[in-house]
């Protein structure tokens, strides 16, 4: 897939959510799949962008692999952001399972961090 096709893809995706999220929230529909949902893709496809573009600006590697990056902590962002409202729905929001979330997510950011074989060629 070429850049400005992912780019496009990536925008039209995040634009869509931001809908569904708004028609959800006027609805005040909040309990719905969709609406967990519409909250993970816009979150996902939004940071993706912007992460993206900063690091084509500030830091000079392939892009393929700033895409990976960014894409990857995005995944992660809205992982835990969905995580934090699941845990407010179900009534377990307490300091101890959200660091156990936060635990969770750095342990397995650690895990792709240290098996890619491209970031030891690369100094951050």
């Amino acid at each position: 897939m070429k850049l400005r096709t992912y780019l496009k893809i990536n925008s039209i995706c995040f634009v869509f959510s931001l809908l569904v999220l708004a028609i959800c929230l006027f609805k005040n529909q909040k309990t719905l799949p969709v609406f967990y949902l519409s909250v993970f893709l816009a979150i996902n496809t939004g940071w993706s962008l912007i992460e993206f573009i900063f690091r084509t600006r500030f830091k000079k590697r392939p892009l393929f692999l700033q895409i990976k990056i960014a894409f990857r902590h995005s995944f992660w962002l809205a992982i835990l952001a969905l995580g934090l409202l699941l845990l407010y729905r179900f009534q377990v929001f307490y300091l101890p399972n959200i660091l156990l979330l936060l635990v969770i997510l750095g342990l397995l950011e650690s895990f792709f961090y240290l098996s890619d074989k491209r970031y030891s060629e690369i100094k951050l």
